[in-house]
């Protein structure tokens, strides 16, 4: 199978039906907090009714690098550390891509908001993974600057780089997409074909040789995926081989904290007739439980799917789990774990073949997805998601997304976004928070074509609200009112649709009482 490589995220198939972001439709946005992206907070499963449909409340989107630096950002990497998030991605600002990272605290304030230089060396670097070990953060990538190898630097609570030189973990050979995680003293680094060697904390590398995880002896393809569990990291990597046709393995392994491979053989898809791809795993508290892009349904019509590893090694879902079947392709998943369910994100391409979004899920321990939602639904291209698991329910999910403006000057490339998701729960108690919180209203869609639909709180007294002047009111961009709208008093339910008849595509701001919401008209 010919696979062809793109620079945006990491190596996508074609055959899988991704294909390369579409740069027609852009918006712009405003950075620091004055006008910020809108998230649509509902269920996309028709079947299942939204008081019965468990989601996150997702808050609205916000820039990670503020600043107007040219050229694009990619693949976006996240840990945190118990106060603030770090996020690091990949960076073309200085013609040749580096390694950048920011601060985030959890309110959503960018501590770092020009972004952090870990690595400008010479040619490029690539790929960045990021994890914490109690005390400081270690970022590995790909570099270039002596062939292909993996570097990484260590990074302080405080963003200040340890290692400005690097630390070079790996030489000779290719030593491609490499990834990260900590047990209770080492970082365990990994790369492709299932090899790696631990870290300590002070940046030094542990093993003279290789650890050589895959058993099975069938070689990797790019991007292998790590985490850390009870007392044992657990490595996954995608595989394949030819035998009359191209066959196709999805495998684990097992390594302890002392570098010992308990068992590098674990089958967990093996021997399928359709392309597998892209792992990502977590550990939800009692298992291991790995994700990946699927094309069993066809490949231009991938899907995502999971499965379940206990801590001995055992599938518990040989023929996985099927977490996103909707049409068109979904694909590059990430996960994360509060320690009792799994949240998984993932490029989603059901509403426009050409133009990806952010969808995500929650899956609990059994295996059961208990919710599958829109997480960013916006103009332009979202891709490569990842999240990390904060304080309690919290997650920030970050991606690349197109990007028009920043503060009105003109971006027009990928810059790193992320969001906010907390208090997973039941929608009603969802909307009770609401209005706890004072949020009057939601809208839907966003773009909109020909209608917009407002959602009020249940219990909201229309005829009190209209008295009170809390009517509709469109402002275009110039803050000029456009329409006035009275809320139907008689309406029986928690939605009014308001036509967009005579309102030309663009932007425009949508007032309900004290509070304004950002909306996009298209045709």
């Amino acid at each position: 199978m010919v696979l062809k490589i793109l620079s945006l995220v990491f190596t996508i198939s074609l055959a899988f039906g991704f294909t390369a972001p579409n740069q027609v439709k852009t918006v712009s946005f405003d950075a620091g907090g004055v006008i910020q992206r809108v998230n649509q907070n509902y269920s996309d499963n028709p079947k299942i009714p939204h008081s019965e449909f468990r989601i996150p409340n997702l808050q609205g989107e916000f820039l990670i690098d503020t600043s107007t630096a040219p050229r694009n950002q990619y693949n976006p990497a996240i840990a945190f550390d118990g106060t603030n998030y770090f996020v690091v991605w990949e960076d073309d600002r200085n013609d040749s891509g580096d390694i950048y990272g920011a601060r985030v605290d959890q309110n959503g304030n960018i501590l770092d908001p020009g972004g952090i230089p870990i690595s400008t060396a010479p040619e490029r670097q690539l790929h960045p993974k990021i994890a914490f070990d109690g005390t400081n953060y270690l970022v590995v990538w790909d570099d270039f600057r002596e062939g292909r190898e993996c570097y990484g630097a260590r990074v302080n609570q405080q963003g200040v780089v340890i290692d400005t030189a690097g630390i070079k973990i790996s030489s000779g050979g290719l030593i491609a997409y490499p990834n990260v995680a900590f047990g209770d003293t080492y970082y365990l680094v990994i790369w492709t074909y299932a090899a790696g060697v631990r870290v300590n904390q002070q940046g030094l590398i542990i093993d003279t040789a290789y650890i050589i995880i895959d058993h099975a002896g069938v070689g990797g393809t790019p991007p292998p995926s790590i985490c850390f569990g009870a007392t044992n990291y657990f490595v996954v990597w995608r595989s394949g081989g030819y035998v009359g046709r191209w066959y196709y393995f999805l495998i684990g392994g097992i390594v302890t904290q002392q570098g010992i491979v308990l068992n590098g053989n674990i089958r967990i898809q093996w021997f399928t007739n359709f392309p597998i791809a892209y792992p990502s795993v977590t550990f939800d508290g009692t298992n291991y439980f790995v994700f990946w892009t699927d094309a069993r349904n066809g490949e231009r019509n991938c899907d995502i799917y999971g499965a379940r590893i206990s801590p001995i090694g055992i599938v518990l879902d040989p023929t996985g789990i099927p977490i996103s079947t909707a049409v068109n392709s979904q694909g590059l998943p990430s996960v994360a774990s509060n320690g009792t369910s799994c949240f998984v994100v993932w490029q989603d391409y059901r509403r426009n073949p050409n133009s990806s979004d952010i969808y995500g899920a929650i899956v609990n321990q059994s295996g059961v997805v208990i919710a599958s939602f829109p997480v960013s639904t916006q103009p332009g291209n979202q891709i490569a998601p990842a999240l990390a698991h904060g304080s309690g329910d919290e997650f920030l999910i970050v991606y690349s997304g197109w990007t028009d403006s920043i503060n009105h000057q003109s971006v027009n490339n990928y810059r790193i976004w992320g969001k906010f998701s907390s208090s997973i729960g039941i929608e009603k108690e969802n909307q009770k928070l609401k209005r706890q919180s004072g949020e009057l209203f939601e809208i839907y869609p966003n773009p909109a074509k020909s209608f917009l639909t407002i959602r009020l709180p249940l219990s909201a007294d229309r005829s009190k609200l209209n008295a009170q002047g809390y009517g509709l009111k469109i402002f275009d961009v110039s803050g000029k009112v456009i329409r006035e709208i009275e809320m139907p008093s008689t309406c029986k339910d928690s939605e009014v649709k308001i036509s967009l008849k005579g309102i030309n595509p663009g932007i425009y701001f949508l007032k309900f009482g004290n509070q304004t919401k950002k909306f996009l008209v298209v045709r």
